[in-house]
């Protein structure tokens, strides 16, 4: 199969006695018992994972996960991305291999991560979409904004919050120019000095204008009593605002360097989202807000392009529980759509998703595991492949252990510092002084295709 294929490539064959063509599993109860098969050794041959169902890596820090994962994907995979890449460094090692396969890269990088400017997405863009109905969409966009600041124990606060922000956001979709269709337009209301007086002003002015949905909500947090009730409410709308007042964010936010639509259509676009690892919890809603429009383009497609788009979310337990990434993996893979999530361990999985991790799981057709010393996150293993735990803890540093639609396997590793397949095309990492030179011959890998 060619290296740029729509594919994912994800490992090598290895010549390993636990290879599946030298090695297979006997079920003896819950467990997985080896049973040695002699077979002469063979070549390693290209892994790819050809399917259309999504992809999730558990490995623990510093073993490797952007060097063996997400680099070499990002080199070779023809189809639209969009990559979270917390420090940068993914953008600046493969951004000018995405080009050079023609595709349009986008770097939305609102605090100027290694000194480099941002292009900017405005979500808002959204509404411009065929068939978009304002008040779903609206709804939609405030619950993003609330999933990545909710922190009231009283459901009340955040729902009429949510409530308020949607009708808001229905106005300014409806009645604004579109070069002052933006977030900062919703914030300005929000934010007015006497934000109940502008908004019985928008009511009394262009009510009849804005869709019927957006009314009722600003006409339902104008009825509420205004001693604690509205103050609270309208308190509680601007803290999910909060993220988005800077300058930076704004820049980031008012206008965007892409098309929506060709997005959509599947028109080759590598989005990178860089937001520092220091600023990951404080700006989540910001990612889950990109990261949610983004999907919903996805799901407003009517024709499905021949390459799937492919969501890589390295860190994706930063994020915090998704609610609507949870349900855009479980429901809408018809869409062309492929989701990689990478995970430091099953805790981190479980935690943000405590009873719905499994299912998750399930609707994954790769799964990808680096080895683990640890006795306990080596029986998690063996509960999800059926592969010994003893055998987990002796893989060696350049082994992973692969489930390919079910058959698990163990494998070599990518590498696109010393696999010769990846020779001339990427550019130094920025954080690593001691850059080591590019291959000038393959280790063990096979020959392209």
């Amino acid at each position: 199969m060619p290296l740029d294929s729509a594919s994912v490539l994800v490992g090598y064959t290895s010549d390993d006695s636990l290879n599946p063509s030298a090695y297979s599993f006997e079920i003896a109860g819950f467990h997985a018992r080896p049973k040695v098969v002699e077979e002469p050794p063979v070549e390693p041959q290209h892994l790819f994972y050809d399917g259309t169902a999504h992809l999730m890596t558990v490995a623990p820090t510093g073993t490797g996960k952007g060097r063996s994962v997400v680099i070499p994907t990002l080199l070779t995979y023809p189809g639209s991305v969009v990559v979270l890449d917390p420090k940068g460094e993914n953008y600046q090692v493969t951004a000018r291999a995405r080009r050079e396969m023609g595709q349009h890269v986008i770097r939305l990088n609102p605090f100027g991560v290694n000194g480099e400017k941002t292009d900017s997405f405005n979500v808002m863009d959204v509404f411009d979409l065929p068939g978009i109905d304002v008040e779903t969409e609206a709804q939609l966009m405030a619950e993003l904004f609330s999933q990545g600041n909710r922190g009231s124990k009283e459901p009340f606060w955040d729902l009429t919050a949510c409530m308020l922000l949607a009708g808001v956001i229905g106005y300014v979709a409806t009645m604004k120019p579109r070069e002052e269709r933006t977030l900062q337009s919703v914030r300005n209301v929000l934010f007015d000095n006497d934000a109940v007086y502008s908004l019985a002003v928008i009511l009394d002015t262009v009510g009849k204008k804005i869709p019927k949905a957006s009314y009722h909500q600003i006409a339902a947090f104008l009825a509420m009593p205004d001693q604690n009730t509205r103050p609270s409410v309208l308190a509680t709308a601007n803290a999910y605002l909060t993220p988005f007042l800077s300058n930076d964010v704004m820049q980031a936010t008012n206008t965007s360097s892409f098309s929506l639509n060709d997005f959509r259509d599947g028109r080759p676009v590598s989005i990178y989202m860089v937001v520092p690892p220091d600023k990951l919890t404080s700006h989540r809603a910001l990612l889950k807000l990109w990261i949610g429009i983004l999907l919903k383009t996805i799901t407003s497609r009517e024709v499905i392009p021949d390459t799937q788009t492919l969501f890589m979310l390295d860190e994706a337990g930063q994020l915090g529980h998704f609610a609507y990434l949870y349900s855009i993996i479980t429901l809408c893979r018809g869409y062309g759509l492929k989701c990689w999530t990478i995970w430091q361990d099953f805790q981190q999985l479980e935690s943000n998703y405590p009873y719905d991790w499994q299912t998750l799981m399930n609707n994954c057709g790769a799964l990808q595991f680096f080895g683990s010393k640890n006795q306990q996150i080596a029986r998690r293993i063996e509960e999800v492949t059926g592969v010994p735990a003893s055998q987990v803890r002796q893989l060696a540093k350049d082994q992973q252990l692969l489930m390919l639609d079910g058959t698990p396997m163990i494998s070599r590793k990518l590498d696109y510092l010393t696999d010769l397949i990846y020779a001339s095309r990427f550019d130094p990492n920025p954080f690593y002084k001691r850059f080591p030179k590019p291959p000038t011959a393959a280790t063990d890998a096979p020959e392209i295709n």
